[in-house]
């Protein structure tokens, strides 16, 4: 079976329950791994947030778009039931920037368009 689309954005393949069923040698060389993937994943999602924004200044909002889109699936990818508690944790700040960057986005949107019906 061909791993998922979400797989391909996740931090980690081990849930919480796999994770702690690890030898304590394994699961202390899996946690250093595991934060230098998450660390790489933050600054992925930091540069994300940047272009997204950008993007949303400069009036491209297809390209913004797209980096929300990203933001959430990085997001959907790195939270729940599947992931281990700390990359869950990792995963709902990806969301929140996911959130955040929608708001930016909608709110801009709606300032164009209040703008141009008051002309």
């Amino acid at each position: 079976m061909p791993p998922s689309p979400e797989s391909n954005w996740r931090v980690d393949m081990l849930s919480e329950k796999e994770f702690v069923a690890l030898p304590q040698a394994e699961r202390e060389e899996h946690r250093t791994t595991m934060l230098r993937k998450i660390e790489l994943a933050r600054a992925l999602a930091s540069e994300i947030n940047r272009r997204g924004s950008l993007a949303i200044a400069n009036d491209k909002p297809a390209e913004a778009a797209k980096y929300i889109q990203a933001m959430q699936r990085l997001a959907a990818a790195n939270r729940g039931p599947n992931v281990t508690l700390l990359l869950n944790l990792i995963g709902e700040s990806f969301a929140r920037r996911a959130g955040a960057m929608q708001a930016e986005f909608d709110n801009t949107n709606s300032a164009k368009h209040g703008q141009s019906a008051s002309r």
